[in-house]
């Protein structure tokens, strides 16, 4: 028997152009619902990270009955990444070689996530430009160790434009405890503080 009773046969060019036809209308329908999805997820771990920051810092000044600041790693740009140090030696500054006790750092947030801060959020941003939020021995946020800050203030951790922007508010009450909220969705008024 010199041939196969069944020929082998491939794609014909037309079959090939019709399935990549449908493959590139998947791709443009997939990609905008896959970017959103991704942005959405680096805003809500940015603004995980940033309320836990605030939680350890509250839960170590409780512990160790000494003001526990958390602070931008960089100037006072948020995004660039935070620390919450224990601040043994008084000087609202962090210096291991004080004793003060560095409890966390937080990397920088994700390319495309910004992190605005209103100048009238002065737990978020105080005098001379210098960003902190500062608890004292009982947890409660405080400018200095007799001023309670005016609060509630807030931070919003923030991705994409227009319609598909992602947006988390991170906002630190009275007590010193943080919560998160969405100021465009949330039907909470109390998530409307003002954040340019």
């Amino acid at each position: 028997m010199t041939g196969s009773a069944h020929p082998c046969r491939g794609f014909t060019l037309l079959e090939l152009m019709v399935t990549m036809v449908i493959a590139a209308i998947l791709m443009m329908v997939a990609v905008p619902g896959f970017l959103s999805y991704q942005r959405s997820s680096a805003v809500y771990a940015a603004t995980s990270s940033f309320s836990a920051a605030l939680n350890a810092a509250r839960a170590e000044a409780i512990k160790r009955a000494k003001p526990t600041f958390v602070m931008p790693t960089s100037g006072s740009d948020w995004s660039l990444g935070w620390m919450v140090f224990v601040d043994l030696d008084g000087d609202d500054a962090y210096d291991k070689t004080k004793g003060d006790v560095l409890v966390l750092t937080q990397a920088a947030v994700p390319s495309g996530v910004s992190v605005p801060v209103s100048t009238a959020a002065p737990a978020f941003v105080a005098a001379a430009g210098v960003a902190y939020v500062r608890y004292d021995s009982y947890g409660i946020p405080r400018s200095n160790a007799t001023t309670t800050l005016p609060l509630p203030n807030a931070v919003d951790f923030s991705a994409g434009s227009g319609s598909t922007r992602t947006t988390r508010r991170v906002i630190l009450g009275i007590v010193g405890r943080p919560r998160t909220c969405d100021p465009v969705n949330d039907p909470n008024t109390t998530c409307t503080l003002s954040v340019p």
